[in-house]
């Protein structure tokens, strides 16, 4: 039989009769037998081939392709069958690092829908109501453009066209920052997890909306309005008057009142479940829940309110409720819109003019009279001052001119000069 010969080094016949491939890389000695020698160079020619290929930061190791990437958060590595996806993982890897996402394969599988759905699970802090209004603007606004796309691919460039696609189809600028912010809340979430490096909706631009100071009543069209809705004349004013949510008064129970110490506690409002559907207790019966801070508040009353409240309180047990339907019950608030207020706005043709706008009556009419900020936030029960200026602030009186006036003053007398 004649001498087989090598045709490439590396190559040999074994006493078996199989052919063997031998190579050496970084990785150290690699072997594979085969029983046709063809396939024996085939294989080393491949395998030269892609040790050619590699990336930097990819290596082979024990006939693994390892994908090695370090930056300043650290060193990070995955194993591949072929050094295609090894270099593919290793560019994702140097993408993801220069935007500040995570580069860790667990995290990059991690689907937005997938996501969100465990994120609502966790928001113990928010009403079913909010709730409801967050499974709207997912379903109309972000489901559609990112429920399918993993965490880590959604860029701030994405966004940005998102927002813009929003505008184009008629989306109003109201709606499309409610729905960025919730997108902007739910990645944030992602980042906290460790899910993503930063969060790409931050500094993203924003439609402005144009809006108008809100007003409320002067105290003359208070009454007037009052007067027109009848048997409910008493909750207007005090709505006007004490600038509660109206569903936080009609939770209120003839206990949240303390005469003595002219004050009302407001700690429940009439809310909804996720669904859209009143809350009930164990019995099946309709209960309120937080206010939409979450948070308890006492709000003065002033003697004229007391007087108010007073015919409201008498001959009632302490859990009665304190304004009630024709049936004993707490008064529900589409009843009063559509039998009383609606009808009492349209006859004294006051146009724009909601339930709401009682809420802000109280604010408008305590700014025009120059209580503090603070002061205001509190009674109106707003998650923070600065919600109260933006909302309040066009209300108060120009008086800078005099403050700076009381400054020049306060600077000249401390230094001995004349003002």
């Amino acid at each position: 039989m004649p001498k087989q010969v090598n045709r490439i080094p590396g190559i040999k016949l074994l006493p078996s009769g199989m052919w063997q491939a031998r190579l050496f890389h970084d990785g150290g000695e690699e072997s594979r037998n085969f029983e046709r020698q063809e396939d024996a160079e085939r294989w080393k020619r491949n395998l030269k081939s892609e040790l050619d290929r590699c990336a930097e930061g990819v290596e082979r190791k024990k006939r693994k392709w390892i994908a090695t990437f370090i930056d300043e958060s650290g060193v990070y590595s995955q194993s591949f069958d072929d050094v295609d996806s090894a270099n593919k993982w290793i560019a994702r890897a140097e993408l993801a690092s220069e935007d500040g996402r995570p580069i860790d394969s667990e995290s990059a599988s991690v689907m937005f829908g997938e996501f969100v759905g465990e994120w609502k699970k966790g928001k113990l802090d928010i009403s079913g109501k909010t709730l409801g209004t967050y499974n709207s603007q997912l379903k109309l606004y972000l489901f559609p453009s990112f429920g399918e796309r993993k965490l880590i691919s959604i860029t701030t460039s994405d966004i940005k066209k998102w927002v813009a696609s929003l505008a184009d189809s008629g989306v109003g600028p109201t709606t499309i920052r409610q729905s960025y912010r919730l997108l902007h809340q739910i990645l944030q979430a992602a980042l906290e997890d460790e899910l993503l490096g930063r969060n790409p909706a931050v500094g993203i631009k924003l439609p402005k909306i144009a809006t108008k100071p809100k007003q409320g009543l002067t105290a003359q069209e208070l009454y007037a309005l009052a007067d027109e809705c009848g048997p409910y004349r008493s909750l207007v004013i005090f709505l006007g008057t004490c600038g509660l949510r109206v569903n936080e008064a009609l939770a209120l129970r003839v206990e949240d009142f303390d005469l003595e110490a002219k004050a009302v506690k407001v700690a429940h409002s009439w809310t909804t479940d996720e669904f859209g559907k009143k809350l009930r207790d164990e019995k099946g019966e309709f209960v309120p829940g937080t206010t939409k801070t979450g948070e308890e508040r006492s709000v003065p009353l002033d003697q004229n309110t007391i007087d108010l409240v007073k015919p409201l309180l008498a001959g009632k047990a302490a859990k009665d409720w304190v304004f009630t339907g024709v049936n004993g019950q707490a008064l529900d608030y589409g009843f009063f819109r559509r039998k009383y207020f609606k009808p009492a706005t349209e006859k004294l043709g006051m146009k724009n003019v909601v339930i709401h706008s009682l809420r802000h009556t109280t604010g408008s009419l305590l700014a025009s009279l120059g209580a503090p900020i603070p002061e205001v936030s509190k009674i109106l029960g707003h998650s923070s001052a600065k919600m109260t200026l933006d909302v309040y602030g066009h209300a108060y009186p120009a008086q800078t001119a005099a403050w700076m006036d009381k400054l020049g003053g306060h600077i000249a007398e401390e230094n001995g000069l004349a003002t």
